[in-house]
């Protein structure tokens, strides 16, 4: 299994969280980075990377590109887009796009001082 670091940026570059992770291939980064932005949906400036093994990047993108993308996602019924509207009937499923529950995905451990800003 393919272990991929998975960060989150300030604008400026500074790393304010960052997770390493075994996945069962690269097709599911996305679903991960997915579950990261929404957890982080009030902070639309940040950016996510993710790195392979060799600390290559293999995907960079911003909290709001991954919102957006997630919200015109055509598959209504993926639970991810339950995860980001609040709801959490389906997060038992996987979503099309992994293999494990959504409710498996783990979020980021995050510094108080983000999370104190979206009280």
């Amino acid at each position: 299994m393919p272990l991929f670091t998975f960060q989150v940026l300030w604008p400026g570059g500074h790393v304010l969280a960052s997770d390493r992770r075994d996945l069962p291939s690269s097709a599911e980064l996305w679903g991960h980075l997915e579950v990261i932005a929404t957890q982080l949906r009030r902070h639309r400036d940040l950016l996510l990377v993710v790195r392979d093994e060799g600390d290559e990047i293999v995907a960079l993108t911003g909290i709001a590109n991954v919102v957006v993308s997630l919200e015109r996602c055509r598959q209504a019924t993926c639970p991810i887009k339950d995860l980001l509207a609040g709801r959490d009937e389906r997060l038992g499923l996987c979503a099309p796009c992994m293999s494990i529950a959504v409710r498996n995905i783990p979020g980021l451990d995050l510094p108080d001082t983000l999370l104190l800003s979206e009280i």
